[in-house]
C-alpha cells in the first residue's frame, strides 16, 4: 500500500473540510474548501488521535524516529541553522525504515532537524527524493545556502536533490510523472 502523511505547521483538526462537520452545525458559513485532501481522507486512514510538541522540530524528531525528542535536547526550541548538530547520525529515521522493505520514499516541505553538513539532510537520512526548503524558504536562491546571523555559519535549505547530492537545487514542482518515472 502506498503512505501519504502530512505533517503540517501551525494548523488544527478543524483546518480541514473532511474535519469541519461539527463546526458547520454552529458556523454554517464559515467553512474551509480542501477537496483534494478530502478525497485523501475518504480514501485513506486519518490519524486523530496522537499527540506533537507545541513547535515543528521536536514535533518532526517524534515521527520520524519514533522517539520522544527530549531523547535529543528537543524539547523547548528548533534546530536553527548555525547550530552544529541534528537528529544523531545514528538513529534511524521513517524513510530509512520504508527503504528497507522496499519503498520508494520521497520527502517535500521543510525539514528543521539539522543542515549543517550533508550527512544530517534528509537525502542522507532515508529520503531517496527531497523537494523543499529546510529553513522556512529563508535561502539564498542562487547559492541553495542560508546564513545564521548570530553565528555566521553557512547551512545548506532551499534543495531539490536525489539521495546522495546533497543541496543540488532545483525544483519543488514534481509533477505525477516524475513520480511515475522513479515507481517501479
Amino acid at each position: 500500500p502506498n503512505i501519504l502523511f502530512f505533517l503540517l505547521d501551525d494548523v488544527g483538526y478543524n483546518d480541514f473540510g473532511f474535519a469541519q462537520v461539527e463546526r458547520a452545525e454552529t458556523f454554517p458559513n464559515w467553512t474551509i474548501q480542501t477537496p483534494n485532501i478530502d478525497a485523501l481522507a475518504r480514501e485513506g486512514l486519518v490519524l486523530s488521535q496522537y499527540y506533537v510538541m507545541p513547535i515543528c522540530s521536536p514535533t518532526r524528531a517524534a515521527f520520524l524516529t519514533g522517539r520522544h525528542p527530549i531523547r535529543y535536547g528537543l524539547t523547548t526550541g528548533t534546530i536553527g541553522s548555525g547550530d552544529p548538530w541534528g537528529v544523531p547520525l545514528d538513529e534511524t529515521f521513517l524513510g530509512e525504515a520504508l527503504g528497507d522493505v522496499g519503498y520508494l520514499t520521497f520527502m517535500t516541505g521543510k525539514w528543521h532537524l539539522g543542515y549543517f553538513s550533508p550527512a544530517y539532510l534528509p537525502d542522507q537520512r532515508g529520503f531517496q527524493d527531497v523537494r523543499g526548503v529546510m529553513l522556512n524558504a529563508n535561502a539564498n536562491h542562487t547559492s541553495h545556502m542560508h546564513k545564521d546571523e548570530a553565528t555566521k555559519v553557512l547551512a545548506y535549505d532551499w534543495h531539490g536533490v536525489v539521495a546522495g547530492s546533497a543541496a543540488t537545487g532545483g525544483s519543488t514542482w514534481y509533477t505525477a510523472a516524475e513520480w511515475k518515472q522513479r515507481s517501479p
